[in-house]
């Protein structure tokens, strides 16, 4: 019959249609591997969700708008760059002197934590005759002990860019957001020149290089 012909068409023309809009399988599921009983999982290196906040920088040495803190896009790296972070000390001055506080809070998931592993310093020194340059400089968490203490000295005669490495391995507390402090100075001393000044600076004349880098490495809590 006329009809049960065009029944069957139409019950063919749907059900071409619904075989070809289902999607193709998925096939078999698939297993995640777990780790045997009783060895932990390695930590997962850091999502993007980690991140800095700065809380505050104040002093004569960053001056609003002259210093920036910045976190690595591997999270492993957290640099200050300073852009009016020097000091000079001309014909007639005895001392001068400038400092930094930067304070930021590093931003982890529930259950990790970071240390700092290694901190670098980077900067310029022209120092003349008669005249003596100081950088001082102490890193810690809120009403914790230093991270990092350095007092480094520079004779007159030095010039070109200077640099000071530390290495350490101090851990944050878990579940705890407190703010780490990074204090700085430079000083020049002596008698300033007619024929030259002294010039101290914390940064480098290599513009893709920061003044202070914070190495810093992350692990899951052991007792979460």
């Amino acid at each position: 019959m006329q009809f049960g012909t065009r029944a069957a068409g139409a019950l063919g023309a749907t059900a071409a249609l619904l075989a070809a809009g289902a999607p193709a399988s998925a096939g078999p599921p698939r297993h995640h591997l777990q780790p045997p009983p009783g060895v932990a999982a390695p930590a997962p290196p850091p999502p993007p969700a980690y991140g800095i906040v700065v809380d505050r920088i104040t002093g004569s040495g960053c001056a609003p708008d002259t210093a920036a803190v910045t976190l690595s896009a591997d999270n492993t790296a957290l640099t200050v760059t300073y852009g009016d972070y020097s000091v000079e000390l001309a014909a007639g001055q005895r001392k001068a002197r400038k400092d930094c506080r930067v304070t930021v809070r590093v931003r982890s998931p529930r259950g990790s934590q970071y240390a700092v592993t290694a901190v670098q310093q980077r900067g310029f020194a022209d120092i003349g005759a008669h005249v003596r340059g100081t950088f001082a400089a102490d890193y810690r968490y809120a009403r914790g002990r230093s991270v990092y203490e350095a007092e480094k000295r520079f004779a007159a005669g030095t010039s070109g860019v200077w640099q000071d490495n530390a290495a350490d391995l101090r851990w944050s507390r878990c579940a705890e957001d407190r703010p780490l402090h990074i204090d700085s100075s430079i000083t020049l001393r002596g008698r300033g020149s007619d024929e030259s000044t002294s010039f101290l600076a914390v940064d480098s004349t290599d513009a893709d290089a920061a003044g202070t880098t914070l190495r810093l490495n992350w692990r899951n809590c052991r007792f979460w």
